[in-house]
């Protein structure tokens, strides 16, 4: 107990230094936002995509493929941040 009342100065000069730096820091840095998403994509009725004539594939096989990829498409992307405006935040 004595080295810590002998020592106090220097104890308190680095407890002041490590919140003072870490508040610096803390204000300085950038937010940085994550977020994550579920989408659940029900298998449509396949007669309403089907074109007379062509072959009709079975449900399931390409579709949910089909879906992810226009879910990830740039088209789909511009359209929500037109349609919600996120351009302008």
């Amino acid at each position: 107990m004595s080295v810590i009342l002998k020592r106090r100065k220097i104890i308190l000069a680095f407890f002041i230094s490590v919140v003072v730096t870490t508040t610096i820091i803390s204000l300085l840095m950038v937010p940085a936002y994550q977020s994550s998403v579920t989408i659940k994509i029900n298998n449509q009725n396949p007669d309403v995509f089907s074109i007379p004539g062509l072959p009709f594939s079975k449900p399931g096989s390409d579709y949910y493929t089909t879906q992810y990829e226009l879910l990830k498409s740039r088209s789909l992307a511009e359209k929500v941040i037109i349609k919600l405006n996120l351009d302008k935040n």
